[in-house]
């Protein structure tokens, strides 16, 4: 959340756009979930009671759904896009800046290929973070809990397999990221290997 705090300071003035993007990438989840419970009914219309005039609205308001979260994740998307751009502008320009107050020492023990690495290929990485990882975490929070929502009204027992098999994936993603540890020596030495490939190709 500190990294997050960072990067919104580099660019205050379009901060409104990222949390257009989430508000909207929330609405997009409830059209997500909105079609299934939709279909449960049309097909209870259509087998229990055999009533297909109501099973021709219920499609129409599933496609009706499934049409309105496209679009509204898609602009979601694009608000995010915006803010992203602009932050990856602006650190990139930050760090150019400093490079031409920077002393002759600097650069005798700063290697350039770093250099460039840290300005212009970390500048980029903060793109998927803000332009992508944001708004799917809010999707990934919301998701299961409007699923499971709507699951027990759907029918109670229903609701408990999705709270177990959500505590289940939950359990599983935690294991699949493994040691901490071990993540920050592999990041840190796809770095130095960055770094070392350019001073070494130069």
């Amino acid at each position: 959340m500190d990294t997050i705090k960072k990067l919104y300071g580099y660019a205050p003035e379009k901060r409104a756009l990222s949390y257009i993007s989430m508000i909207l990438s929330a609405v997009a989840t409830i059209f997500s979930v909105l079609p299934y419970f939709y279909f449960w009914k049309l097909l209870r219309e259509l087998l229990v009671f055999g009533n297909a005039g109501d099973a021709k609205r219920l499609a129409s308001l599933i496609f009706l759904y499934m049409v309105l979260r496209t679009v509204t994740y898609l602009a979601s998307l694009a608000f995010s896009h915006l803010f992203a751009f602009r932050v990856e502008t602006n650190l990139k320009t930050t760090g150019l800046n400093y490079l031409l107050g920077a002393s002759f020492s600097f650069f005798d023990t700063n290697p350039s290929g770093r250099t460039r690495q840290v300005i212009d290929d970390n500048a980029s990485k903060t793109h998927s973070v803000l332009a992508h990882l944001q708004p799917d975490i809010i999707n990934a929070v919301l998701y299961p809990i409007i699923l499971i929502t709507v699951s027990f009204l759907v029918h109670k027992w229903l609701g408990i397999i999705m709270i177990i098999a959500t505590i289940l994936g939950g359990f599983l993603v935690m294991k699949m990221f493994g040691d901490q540890n071990f993540m920050q020596k592999y990041l840190q030495s796809i770095e130095d290997m960055n770094s070392e490939i350019v001073e070494y190709i130069r």
